[in-house]
């Protein structure tokens, strides 16, 4: 066997480099011939493969970032290692801060806190309180009378570990403005004055707070408050300049006086002739003042009565303005009078004059709604609506009140005259007849009459003669040269007649005949008869219905009844004539004439019995 032996390369990485991150070293050595090579990481590296190489590295960290390569070399199959590290230092971090405006006489700070290790260094140093630390300082002036700014550079280097790293900061310095926001001002509550003065070139303004500015960006806006309280409002305006970002202030103080409560009163209708008390009680310390001051009891009083007037026939309206004065503030308001002017009522009688008793219908025109009375009592209600009927006793005058519809009252008035009705009357000798009389009827006290009973006209005239059945009433109804009617009316009573109407007793006698009786034909128990004889003598029986007679010498006779109710009434005489003679002449005797032959048996035939007299009778009949 044969064996071989092979030499072993060497290994050499080379000696520890370090650099500041993002910047580069060289490790390895030279190159031995046939040796081959390579580098473990490849990382950063320029040439992974030959003995010696360039690294360039970069580190987030902010302390040393320490990376060991490792390089292979190879021989023959022999290999052998070493290892070299690279430290990479960090690069400092430079923070020069934020660009910044900087006015002149202020200060301000450059660049941020501190970092441990770090080294500082600003330039220029030119107003800086300090150049080695991280946040100096800076106080700079610029002349006032610059019209622009100046722009600086300060420029912060920041060394750690040797590595180096730098910042700029843009700084503006700039001439500070000068706010004027004016005078102090006082004026009224709602009233607008000027602010401010005049504006400068370049510069811009604002105003706080913003209530009432007419703009917030003037040099001289107007400024317009209201102050509803009772009291003076202070407050106060500031005004802000900016002059390429550099600002100055300047405040006023603002009192804003209350005004003085106006109070015209309330809008109101009113109507021709009314009055009104206008404004409120008064306030001390204020003074008023009316226009215009048409129908005002005063112009300078806090509440004056107004008296208004319209005669028509349209609306007239009216404004009164008051004007109110307080601490050199004046308030005013108004109130609106709507004036209607009265309604033109009117008032009819349909009947003028009327005769007493009679009615007439009143009728009202002219408004919306009316109310009626008389002037004897106004304040009663006899009736509402635009016609009424009335029947006064004695001549009145009657009141109408009309009502608009703007409730607006006016009246008027008519005076009904009453003529008073003749004095109609009804004479008559008596108010009492018996059945079949006539009466006369007299009339008086008026021009023509009219007579009628139970709605039946029965004559006209001064008289009527009537002659009723029964008890009647009559109606006189008479007529003045007034047209005026009246009425009388009379109650006629109607007695009962006498009934009497036939003497029973003999008609022929012998002369010197005595106790000869007569009597009436159906007497009336309540009468009282009248007899009287002619050729005779009445022996007994006067007032009765039957007397007893005595006869004289021969010749015609008779005998006379008037019948006397006990009512007064008086029958026509009764006479029944009788014949004195030696010859006498009876009366055919009284039964009857005519018989059927089964009733001629007992038939009683009667006459008149005449004292002194012997009847015989001689009978004829005929049977059937």
């Amino acid at each position: 066997m044969q064996i071989i032996v092979r030499p072993v390369p060497t290994a050499n990485a080379g000696n520890d480099i370090s650099f500041c991150s993002g910047a580069s070293g060289t490790i390895g050595t030279s190159a031995t011939a046939n040796y081959a090579y390579s580098w473990n990481p490849a990382t950063g590296l320029g040439n992974s493969t030959g003995s010696n190489t360039s690294v360039t590295l970069t580190t987030s960290l902010t302390s040393n970032d320490t990376i060991p390569y490792v390089i292979t070399t190879t021989l023959f199959g022999c290999i052998d290692r070493d290892t070299v590290k690279v430290i990479v230092r960090p690069i400092p971090t430079a923070n020069a801060g934020s660009n910044q405006l900087l006015c002149s006489g202020n200060t301000l700070n450059l660049g941020t806190s501190s970092t441990s290790g770090y080294n500082y260094s600003w330039t220029p140093s030119t107003g800086l309180s300090n150049t080695t630390i991280s946040n100096p300082t800076l106080n700079l002036n610029i002349d006032s009378t610059a019209i622009d700014p100046d722009t600086l550079f300060y420029v912060v280097v920041t060394t750690l570990n040797g590595c180096t790293n730098r910042d700029t900061v843009q700084i503006i310095l700039s001439p500070v403005p000068v706010a004027a926001a004016g005078n102090d001002v006082i004026f009224c509550s709602g009233q607008s004055v000027v602010v401010g003065t005049s504006s400068v070139n370049g510069y811009s303004y604002s105003w706080l707070p913003v209530t009432g500015i007419s703009s917030t960006t003037s040099a001289q806006p107007n400024l317009t408050l209201n102050n509803t309280g009772t009291t003076f409002d202070t407050s106060t305006y500031v005004m802000s300049v900016n002059w390429f970002g550099c600002i100055d202030r300047d405040t006023i103080q603002v009192i804003v006086k209350p005004l003085p409560v106006s109070q015209a009163g309330t809008n109101t209708s009113l109507c021709d002739g009314d009055t009104l008390t206008l404004g409120t009680s008064p306030t001390a310390g204020y003074t008023y003042n009316w226009t215009p001051g048409t129908g005002l009891s005063s112009t300078t009083s806090s509440s004056p009565l107004v008296t208004v007037s319209n005669p028509g026939p349209g609306i007239l309206t009216l404004t009164y303005t008051v004007n109110t004065f307080w601490n050199g503030c004046t308030s005013r308001d108004s109130v609106t009078l709507t004036i209607n002017p009265l309604p033109a009522v009117g008032a009819t009688a349909s009947s003028n004059p009327i005769c007493a008793g009679t009615g007439t219908t009143l009728t009202a025109s002219g408004a919306g709604s009316y109310n009626w009375a008389i002037s004897t009592a106004p304040g009663t209600s006899i009736g509402t609506g635009s016609t009424i009927t009335v029947t006064p006793v004695a001549s009145t005058t009657y009141l109408v009140t009309g009502t608009s519809s703007t409730n607006c009252i006016n009246t008027s008035s008519v005076t009904v005259t009453v003529i008073p009705l003749p004095s109609v009357s009804i004479t008559a000798v008596n108010d009492t007849i018996c059945a079949g009389d006539t009466i006369t009827l007299n009339a008086g006290g008026a021009s023509t009459y009219n007579w009628s009973t139970s709605g039946t006209t029965i004559g006209s005239g001064s008289s009527v003669s009537v002659s009723p059945s029964s008890n009647t009433t009559y109606i006189l109804t008479g007529t003045d040269a007034n047209n005026c009617s009246n009425t009388d009316t009379i109650d006629i009573t109607v007695n009962p007649a006498a009934t009497v109407s036939t003497i029973i007793g003999s008609l022929s006698l012998c002369p010197g005949v005595t106790g000869v009786q007569y009597w009436v034909l159906n007497p009336n128990p309540n009468s009282t008869y009248n007899w009287s004889i002619n050729n005779g003598i009445l022996q007994s029986g006067q007032g009765s219905d039957t007397v007893t007679v005595d006869w004289d010498s021969a010749g015609a006779g008779s005998i006379t009844v008037i019948e006397i109710t006990d009512r007064g009434c008086l029958s026509d005489p009764v006479v029944l004539n009788v014949s004195i003679n030696i010859i006498l002449t009876p009366a055919a005797p009284t039964g009857p004439a005519t018989l059927c032959a089964n009733q001629a048996q007992g038939q009683v035939y009667t006459s008149l019995n005449t004292p002194g007299s012997v009847y015989i009778g001689l009978l004829m009949a005929v049977i059937y």
